[in-house]
C-alpha cells in the first residue's frame, strides 16, 4: 500500500534527447523505496535530476 512520499526533490531539470537512469532501492527496515533519476552528459558528468522515498506498508 502507498502510504506517502518523503523528501522529494527536484534538482535539474531533463533536457530533451537525455538518457535517464532511474534507480530503485527498497529498505525493507524502513518499508521504504528510495528513487532517483539521472543522467550523464557528452563529458561524462553525472546529474541529478530527481530523488525521493515512498512509504510503502500496511494501510495507514
Amino acid at each position: 500500500h502507498f502510504n506517502g512520499m518523503d523528501v522529494i526533490k527536484f534538482q535539474e531539470p531533463i533536457l530533451p534527447d537525455s538518457t535517464i537512469t532511474l534507480t530503485l532501492e527498497w529498505r525493507d527496515d524502513q518499508q521504504k523505496l528510495h528513487f532517483s533519476y539521472t543522467s550523464i552528459d557528452e563529458n561524462d558528468e553525472l546529474h541529478k535530476h530527481s530523488s525521493g522515498k515512498i512509504k510503502l506498508g500496511q494501510p495507514a
